[in-house]
């Protein structure tokens, strides 16, 4: 949803974004995270993959002119096609592990967890998603408000006293 213009924002289609953005010679890639965590195709590709079937481009012919956008089939071609980078993190654990630096561990960054760069990413990206999602949850919790005339709703009904534990402040 596009937010309307007001008299110090005026409308700006995004179309015309990312058509200024490849005018200048730069690449947006559009990534997705679904709800469970997985990655989407342009995501996968610039992590890990080492090839990428271009992919096909978005509503090139539609009967409405509002999901005409010539500049994202252009920005899309260019985003699934070389020179963009693909799996850079791929790449990132070839590099490590020929290496030969005196200062290298056997285990990447500061972890005992994590053998190669691409592992130590995954981890820290999949801990930055399942906050995001917790922060979003309690958001969603701390106002989440029944209108005055519902009945009476306990959001923590479902636990039992195996789930809980006591916090003491």
């Amino acid at each position: 949803m596009h937010k309307p213009p007001t008299n110090t924002s005026p409308f700006i289609h995004g179309d015309n974004v990312i058509g200024e953005l490849y005018r200048e010679n730069m690449v947006l890639i559009p990534f997705t995270i679904d709800p469970h965590g997985r990655f989407g195709p342009m995501l996968q590709a610039f992590l890990t993959t080492t090839n990428h079937p271009p992919q096909k481009p978005w509503r090139t012919t539609h009967s409405n002119t509002k999901y005409h956008r010539p500049n994202a089939n252009l920005m899309y071609s260019r985003a699934s096609n070389p020179p963009c980078p693909l799996g850079i993190l791929t790449s990132a654990d070839i590099k490590w592990s020929e290496s030969q630096s005196l200062t290298r561990r056997s285990f990447f960054g500061h972890s005992y967890t994590a053998p190669t760069p691409s592992i130590h990413t995954m981890q820290l990206l999949g801990l930055s998603i399942s906050k995001a999602y917790c922060s979003l949850l309690c958001l969603a919790t701390s106002t989440f408000c029944l209108p005055p005339t519902a009945p009476t709703f306990d959001l923590y009904s479902f636990l039992t006293e195996e789930d809980t534990y006591l916090v003491h402040r």
